[in-house]
């Protein structure tokens, strides 16, 4: 890969050009905005592109095809970034190999963030889960310093997942996956952090990192590189986090939901509601009351995560965090409601890792337990289809009322380290503590066995084909609050 300073873009000067191969990957997607918003022009191309990022894609004016072909890419672009996935080689992808074989400028996306990152105080969100809503929050409560942002999803407050801001604060979604096909250094490594929020530790992404010390190893690199006054605002509440403080040579404040666990920072008095509303505590002293929309206890915790180092480092006032807070409405694919005008609730979350499925369910759980919860499963990423994943399975869905699995996007193995969809229908029938059936791309069967006093979740972190806007238009048209019946009526 070629190494250069990247390009700047200087008042007058000719537009400079970037074009990205797997542009609608999150972190792709995000960085292409970011350079767009700098004044360059951007384009790129991804055949598995899909909802939302396409429609974001489209809404910025960031021109792509959906077919990969050489003759795309501009001879005249600035940089290439090639994103991280297995069709994204040379040997697999001809953009790829041209733009190895023509001398281009090549980098992936985290090397672009590292240049960008150089001069500005870095706050990176990093975890298991729960990152994007943090960094979220922290973009929307930074608003008026008119901070830089990367967000690996879409803000509802923000409206973009990326920005060059004026001001010296840049909140980063922090990604511990590799950085590209050719460089498997965390991307979280480039991003040149001055202060961390670490809300997770469970093992995951089993394709990359083997044990739980592999996994942990690359937090630890990135805590490491911190400068010495550098902050790291911890969850108290994750167990691998909590073997893993003492190895950190940083200063540490942990958070939780949960005053019984021994933590610098605790929420108390949670009530659960359309409005959720909790008391904030530091060291038994009370600092602030709290009220958010967004669902679930992991949310506040994520609140208080945020809060807390907004609050630390003095970023924001009791106050000011008060508003905030309050109107924040979240990120997109992150259980937010998909439809208004339905007496069914649906609600969207992103199913790529068992930590996240069930903090999911259980937020649904909190605020609807008098409805039937029926859940849309898509075992879309790798590591649902790991055979040493399976046990993540094990009553995994066991709160649910019904479990409807889709896997025809699930590939076949081509090795026996992964498992078939139907195998793992059969484990979640079998381990899960749900009742589960298959489900298909007209949303059949589910659509014959919805009740009004139903309420369903949507778990993926792919597409499933289409099938939720199907089932969106379906709940519009038949379960309307005119209507008021039953689809089979």
């Amino acid at each position: 890969m070629k190494q250069s300073t990247m390009p700047q873009v200087q008042e007058h000067d000719t537009k400079k050009k970037a074009y990205f191969i797997g542009i609608a990957g999150a972190g792709m997607s995000a960085t292409a905005q970011l350079l767009k918003t700098l004044g360059w022009e951007v384009s790129g191309s991804d055949q598995g592109a899909y909802p939302p990022i396409t429609t974001y894609l489209e809404k910025r004016g960031i021109p792509y095809t959906t077919v990969y072909n050489k003759n795309n890419v501009p001879m005249d672009a600035d940089l290439v970034v090639v994103g991280k996935h297995a069709g994204l080689t040379k040997e697999e992808n001809e953009e790829v190999a041209f733009v190895y074989n023509n001398n281009f400028t090549i980098q992936s996306f985290p090397e672009v963030l590292n240049k960008l990152t150089k001069d500005t105080g870095n706050i990176v969100c990093v975890g298991s889960h729960g990152k994007s809503t943090c960094a979220g929050i922290l973009a929307w409560c930074l608003a008026e310093q008119d901070p830089s942002f990367f967000i690996g999803a879409v803000p509802y407050n923000l409206e973009t997942n990326a920005q060059s801001g004026k001001g010296n604060l840049f909140v980063l979604e922090g990604d511990e996956y590799p950085a590209s096909n050719t460089d498997n250094t965390s991307k979280f490594l480039y991003y040149n952090a001055s202060d961390v929020l670490l809300t997770s530790l469970e093992h995951d992404h089993l394709n990359i990192f083997k044990t739980q010390e592999e996994y942990t190893a690359p937090f630890l690199r990135l805590i490491e590189s911190l400068p010495t006054n550098g902050l790291v605002v911890a969850s108290g509440k994750d167990r691998q986090i909590q073997k893993t403080i003492p190895q950190i040579q940083r200063k540490v404040i942990t958070y939780s939901t949960d005053e019984d666990i021994e933590t610098d920072w605790y929420a108390k008095n949670i009530t659960y509601g359309e409005e959720t509303t909790f008391d904030v505590y530091r060291d038994r002293t009370h600092i602030t009351t709290l009220t958010t929309t967004l669902l679930g206890q992991h949310n506040v915790e994520n609140i208080i995560g945020a809060s807390v180092l907004l609050l630390e480092k003095k970023y924001s006032t009791e106050k000011d965090l008060q508003k905030r807070i309050h109107t924040f409405t979240g990120i997109e694919r992150r259980l937010d409601k998909k439809i208004t005008d339905s007496v069914i609730p649906l609600y969207e979350g992103f199913g790529s890792s068992q930590s996240k499925v069930r903090s999911a369910i259980e937020a649904i759980k909190t605020h609807y337990d008098n409805k039937r919860l029926l859940v849309i499963f898509e075992p879309h990423a790798i590591s649902w289809r790991k055979k040493e994943y399976t046990s993540k399975y094990q009553k995994l869905f066991k709160e649910a009322n019904k479990v409807y699995v889709y896997i025809d996007s699930v590939p076949e193995p081509k090795d026996n380290t992964t498992i078939s969809g139907s195998d793992i229908l059969t484990h979640i029938q079998k381990e899960s503590g749900a009742d589960a059936v298959q489900l298909h791309k007209d949303c059949t069967p589910l659509l014959q066995e919805i009740q009004q006093e139903d309420i369903i979740l949507f778990l993926s972190s792919g597409n499933m084909d289409g099938a939720l806007q199907t089932l969106i238009q379906t709940l519009k048209q038949q379960f309307s609050p005119r209507q008021n019946r039953r689809i089979s009526e």
